[in-house]
């Protein structure tokens, strides 16, 4: 775990496991403990405030151990933050708005993993997420960043899916021309046979109790 080199332009990997080696690169802390912990929204973790600043970064490439479950490979990355950053953390309950991912009325159809194990390079922008092998903890993270509030994964799926959602972001305020195509709402039902519904409930917010700046030494 080290502070990214410093560049002028650069990409931003939130997180990913594959063949066996997981990676983050220019990521904040905040966005390490959504990955670390599965969770959808920086409204769900509460700390100081340089976590969430863009220019404190981090670089990870860890190897997984041959055999290990994804939520194995995260307990791994939250027990190298807990040595490298020192990071103590507990979780409390606190009433958020949100929206909850959860099953359609007629039940999911979602695709299984497409690619043989082989990754396809994905494609996320607000309107449309591609990608042959996510879980739904990852688009529940994407949708959160995409719609500014997060979005909690209640559907009691597991495993990995192949996404193809597309829908039209909503226009800026005031603009004369209506979105061209499914809201999101309507696009997460007939692609994915789900349903987004908006909840204000208690949900687990992750407490950081003490974190450090700087990582330790390799």
């Amino acid at each position: 775990m080290s502070p990214p080199p410093v560049g002028d332009s650069f990409t931003i990997n939130l997180g990913k496991m594959q063949n066996r080696t997981l990676t983050l690169s220019n990521a904040n802390l905040a966005d390490y403990l959504k990955f670390a912990f599965s969770l959808a929204s920086d409204a769900q973790i509460s700390g100081p405030d340089w976590m969430y600043d863009k220019t404190i970064r981090f670089d990870t490439v860890a190897q997984i151990r041959e055999g290990a479950s994804r939520e194995e490979a995260l307990l791994m990355l939250r027990t190298l933050l807990a040595e490298r950053l020192k990071l103590r953390w507990h979780f409390e309950k606190r009433e958020i708005a949100h929206l909850a991912l959860v099953p359609g009325r007629n039940g999911a159809h979602l695709k299984p993993p497409n690619g043989d194990g082989v990754v396809t390079a994905p494609f996320q922008r607000a309107g449309r997420i591609v990608h042959n092998d996510m879980p739904l903890d990852t688009l529940t993270r994407l949708l959160s960043r995409f719609e500014s509030q997060p979005v909690t994964d209640e559907t009691g799926l597991t495993g990995t899916f192949t996404i193809q959602l597309e829908w039209a972001p909503e226009g800026k305020a005031g603009s004369p021309d209506p979105p061209a195509g499914p809201s999101l709402f309507t696009a997460v039902q007939q692609q994915l046979g789900l349903r987004l519904i908006p909840r204000k409930s208690a949900i687990d917010v992750l407490i950081v109790d003490a974190v450090e700046r700087t990582p330790s030494a390799n």
